[in-house]
């Protein structure tokens, strides 16, 4: 993506929640059915092979996920930021191997993302359970 495409879009999502009377009555749970019915329309585009609908839909669903931490940003359940530098952790934590310039197998790529992602559950397995503990203690 081009940075000038990211500030327009950025800009207009923006203005959609500032000035939408649609979004600004949307919650996370409420706009859940407008992302799964876009869902269904990119399915559909990829099934039927439709190259011209494919790009409109995955407009849709991406103005969609963005319109969703927009809304959950608005509605303090989220940084934006925090949202976006989670999502470079993470592929840096998975796919460590394209940051090393390095290919792999598909089999080893996948091998790397089970791994990791097992590691990061039981991680937060732990967490939890040290949250629940220290939750106790206070009481």
């Amino acid at each position: 993506m081009k940075p000038r495409h990211y500030r327009a879009i950025k800009d207009i999502l923006e203005r959609n929640l500032k000035y939408c009377p649609w979004i600004e009555n949307e919650n996370l749970e409420s706009y859940t059915k407008q992302i799964s019915g876009e869902l269904e329309e990119l399915k559909q585009a990829i099934k039927n092979k439709d190259k011209e609908n494919l790009t409109e839909e995955l407009g849709d669903v991406f103005l969609d996920i963005m319109n969703m931490i927009n809304i959950a940003e608005r509605d303090k359940l989220v940084k934006s930021d925090e949202v976006f530098e989670s999502i470079i952790a993470k592929i840096k934590r998975r796919k460590p191997y394209i940051f090393e310039n390095k290919t792999v197998i598909l089999e080893e790529s996948w091998k790397i993302w089970r791994e990791v992602k097992k590691k990061e559950k039981e991680l937060k397995s732990k967490k939890v359970e040290i949250t629940c503990k220290n939750n106790e203690n206070k009481t």
